[in-house]
């Protein structure tokens, strides 16, 4: 799952890792979920606020940016990269 508070969609870092991971084919072998959000300001659409719990829950591998509040919540046992 790649996740960011402080963007509207995919770019800098964790879009170089996304591009490397579709390049050696790892986005077939890979369920790749993405959700942003623009800024740290703005409000996640009401949906979001219970989709983004269960998926980071069910995510095996998780990368954030260094904008994101939710680092402090995720459980033991996940594998989180920041980007």
């Amino acid at each position: 799952m790649f996740t960011s508070d402080s963007r509207a969609e995919l770019g800098g870092n964790m879009e170089l890792v996304y591009n490397r991971m579709h390049e050696r084919g790892l986005d077939k072998q890979f369920k790749i979920k993405m959700m942003f959000r623009e800024s740290i300001k703005t409000r996640r659409k009401i949906g979001d606020k219970f989709k983004m719990p269960f998926v980071l829950g069910r995510a095996d591998i998780i990368i954030v940016d260094d904008e994101i509040n939710v680092k402090r919540t995720i459980k033991k046992g996940r594998t989180i990269y920041e980007a």
